[in-house]
């Protein structure tokens, strides 16, 4: 992509990204609003940050237009328009993929449940779909790299920033095998706001979602609620108990 194009479309998803509410949502924006906008000086500035962090660090950027784009985000209104990739992004090419998420601080059976699952949907050559975080997501990502499996793991950073960052060891072996996934631009570090809507996209990306060990208050509730919305099938092991805390 020409670098001109690539700056036009980065200033595009960094004004995107600010002009939002605060409770995350975007606000409605014309094209021509984003047109006369990307000659402003602030906002070029930002696009070469961005562009220079991209070229430092091997990232990606995917849009719409890509082919690499996933297929599954047809028809989901607040899908971001652009990605940030570490890796190979090849969610199109596999027919099946599988969300698995869970506790981090999960029980011995809910460790080889995620063991289980992530082994078996590489071996059947589907995608594995988590958070990186750690507990069930760490589990099921090794998993699936074990077994040659491909696996994603979509952040609530910053694509560079590898949260949290004692698993900088399976950040790169994802990076290498499978693919890094972000709608946040490089820099970006980790804030709870951001992780609700990191798992719209976890959600989107998965044809169907199992829930390992989550309590009733987890994170992971988020990532059901978006699966409800999306049409995708979601499955507790076992049931949702009473205990977890908050991913």
């Amino acid at each position: 992509m020409p670098k001109m194009k690539r700056v036009f479309e980065a200033v595009s998803q960094i004004i995107i990204l600010e002009w939002t509410d605060h409770r995350g949502q975007r606000s409605h924006i014309g094209s021509s609003w984003l047109f006369w906008n990307r000659e402003k000086p602030e906002h070029r500035s930002r696009a070469e940050e961005i562009l220079n962090a991209i070229d430092k660090y091997g990232i990606s950027l995917i849009i719409k237009e890509n082919e690499a784009y996933p297929k599954r985000f047809a028809g989901i209104a607040d899908i971001p328009v652009l990605l940030y990739v570490k890796g190979n992004l090849r969610i199109n090419e596999y027919s099946g993929s599988v969300g698995i998420v869970g506790a981090r601080m999960c029980s011995r059976e809910g460790r080889e449940r995620a063991i289980h699952l992530g082994r078996q949907v590489a071996i059947g050559h589907r995608a594995v779909i988590s958070g990186m975080a750690k507990g069930i997501d760490a589990y099921a990502h090794t998993a699936a790299l074990k077994e040659n499996g491909y696996t994603i793991a979509v952040m609530g950073t910053g694509p560079e920033v590898c949260y949290p960052p004692e698993h900088r060891a399976l950040y790169d072996t994802i990076a290498e095998s499978g693919c890094i996934v972000s709608e946040y631009a490089p820099g970006t570090k980790p804030a709870k706001y951001l992780f609700p809507r990191r798992n719209r996209i976890i959600a989107a990306l998965s044809d169907e979602l199992y829930v390992i060990d989550a309590g009733r208050n987890s994170g992971t509730r988020s990532t059901v609620a978006f699966c409800e919305r999306y049409g995708r099938r979601v499955r507790a092991l076992p049931e949702i108990n009473q205990s977890e805390e908050k991913r």
